[in-house]
């Protein structure tokens, strides 16, 4: 989810200047440098297999040689924090174009409720939080 609304923002919250290119070894499924702090966020370019954003030391990785770019990341704990509210939203909010149905005697309408608290149609993550997340939201690139 977090990767999701990092590309939805605009915003990677890539660290100035601390992107390492070169040739990269994953090993028993974590990135194998010296740069990242424990629990640093990174986001990998150029890798056949683990392209995308982890978090150091990233044991969810596919082992393998690559030449590419790692980016370290300074996220925020307001935005990691929000990205388990909306993930939280998201399971009980599945995203679906159908706002009612009815057939042989069954009607369905589904419905959303804001941030506010207030009904409304159904409505993606995006727009749900949108005012929430405004404060980091790019206007473009990364």
């Amino acid at each position: 989810m977090l990767e999701a609304i990092l590309n939805s923002l605009h915003n990677w919250f890539l660290i100035p200047g601390a992107a390492r290119s070169g040739t990269f070894e994953v090993v028993s499924g974590t990135l194998d440098v010296d740069f990242l702090k424990c629990d640093q966020y990174f986001r990998v370019e150029g890798s056949v297999f683990n392209d995308g954003l982890h978090q150091h030391p990233g044991v969810d990785m596919q082992d393998e040689v690559f030449d590419g770019t790692v980016y370290p990341m300074a996220v925020p704990r307001a935005v990691v924090e929000l990205a388990e509210e909306i993930k939280t939203w998201c399971e009980k909010n599945p995203e679906t174009d159908k706002v009612s149905e009815s057939f042989g005697g069954y009607s369905y309408t589904r419905g959303s409720t804001t941030q506010a608290g207030t009904s409304a149609a159904v409505s993606r993550w995006e727009t749900a939080f949108a005012g929430r997340l405004r404060p980091w939201k790019k206007v473009g690139g990364l």
